[in-house]
């Protein structure tokens, strides 16, 4: 039985995580636009189709099941995106070259599994959260690295989950304030972002965001594909620093067979 490892530093997965950015920029941000791209297209769909204008009571229904359609897609887009630069984070902690082909691969080849994770990942966020703040923090910090589990370790459904609370045991506090952090600067600097576009582009917040004209829809796609690629490549960094502290993780005969 593996002892308790002390609580993660979270100097050491931001500083981690900006240098894996350094090292592959083009990839984490490549994969980052793959990943908003279906999301940012079905939000302007249901926008060009008037599900964000004028909510009254008598279609507060149809706005509800637009967000959580959105949701769920982004979720599993979220996944599929953190199992692809996973693949990549551990090639570079084993001082090997980046193989993105390999590492879509193993994560397209995982995405049956991947939708009823997001989907029982997604419910559980949700419940917590109707229920009380409590749950939902709590499930947010126990579920932090499901998506690197599912595809590094090729997890089923229920172990996904298992493993993802192993690895997070012992410092799940450390791990609510990463994500609080982290939350709260990209959100103010992509709030700073927005304000800026909605005064050169003359619009308002929620026409720049649901705009169908190709300068609006360009401007939040590039900011979206920034908060993206930094959120998904804490991510994994978070996830290597986990495995790396139990000392438990994949090893790099298993890394060649899954990514190669």
């Amino acid at each position: 039985m593996l002892e308790e490892q002390s609580p993660i530093g979270i100097g050491e997965v931001i500083s981690e995580t900006f240098e894996f950015i350094g090292d592959r920029a083009a990839t984490v941000f490549g994969v980052a636009f793959l990943v908003i791209l279906p999301e940012r297209l079905l939000i302007i769909y249901l926008a060009t189709h008037g599900v964000f204008q004028n909510v009254t009571s008598g279609s507060l229904g149809n706005y509800g099941l637009a967000l959580l359609a959105i949701s769920a897609l982004g979720t599993f887009m979220a996944f599929f995106g953190q199992g692809v630069l996973v693949g990549t984070a551990l090639q570079r902690r084993d001082g090997r070259q980046s193989d993105l082909l390999g590492a879509l691969a193993a994560a397209a080849r995982r995405l049956p599994i991947a939708l009823p994770v997001s989907l029982l990942y997604l419910a559980g966020f949700i419940l917590g959260f109707v229920l009380l703040v409590v749950p939902g923090i709590m499930l947010l910090t126990m579920w932090a690295v499901v998506g690197p589990v599912l595809v590094a370790e090729r997890t089923g459904l229920f172990e996904t989950f298992s493993r993802s609370r192993a690895l997070t045991r012992n410092t799940r506090w450390r791990i609510f304030l990463l994500l609080l952090v982290a939350g709260i600067a990209v959100g103010g600097l992509n709030w700073l972002l927005q304000r800026l576009g909605m005064s050169v582009l003359e619009t308002r917040s929620l026409v720049l965001s649901y705009a169908v004209e190709p300068a609006p829809f360009l401007y939040v796609t590039l900011l979206s594909t920034i908060a993206y690629g930094f959120q998904l490549a804490m991510v994994c960094t978070l996830y290597i620093v986990l495995i790396e502290r139990r000392g438990d993780g994949p090893t790099t005969d298993r890394l060649t067979r899954i990514f190669e």
